[in-house]
């Protein structure tokens, strides 16, 4: 789901968040295939409704062209681990690809990098300011 959201900061000002993933409700102590591809599932489902989104939204031109293209990446990163973890890139094709077989150290590598671009500062076409993402 996407959500419009506040955040309180340090010095108590309230930065809106544009959008909102919740995925922590699916962490759990042992990471398997599994778990990773339904945390990527909810990724790429989520990251296109808010790539949709943001290109009918209030957010200024140069902000969604400072970010869209970044979580589009992201998205991507999600859907070719997703193609791992369902089988349609095979075991024996892993190298060809760069992919070491380790299915949470790239998960954790992708989420880092979407956790970079989420916490991106855009301008909405009002002229106010807001977090893009907050992932939780």
């Amino acid at each position: 789901m996407i959500y419009r959201f506040n955040a309180k900061l340090k010095n108590n000002k309230i930065m809106n968040w544009k959008y909102k993933i919740d995925i922590k409700k699916h962490f759990v102590v042992d990471t398997t295939k599994e778990v990773i591809e339904t945390l990527c599932k909810i990724l790429v489902k989520e990251l296109d409704k808010i790539l949709i989104d943001s290109q009918k939204s209030n957010i200024s031109e140069e902000s969604l062209d400072d970010f869209w293209y970044e979580l589009e990446e992201c998205k991507d990163n999600f859907e070719f681990l997703l193609q791992i973890c369902n089988g349609e890139i095979e075991e024996k094709d892993y190298e060809d690809f760069g992919f070491n077989g380790n299915f949470e150290s790239e998960f954790n590598d992708y989420l880092e990098q979407l956790y970079d671009g989420a916490d991106t500062v855009i301008t909405l076409k009002s002229g106010e300011k807001s977090k893009l993402l907050w992932i939780g």
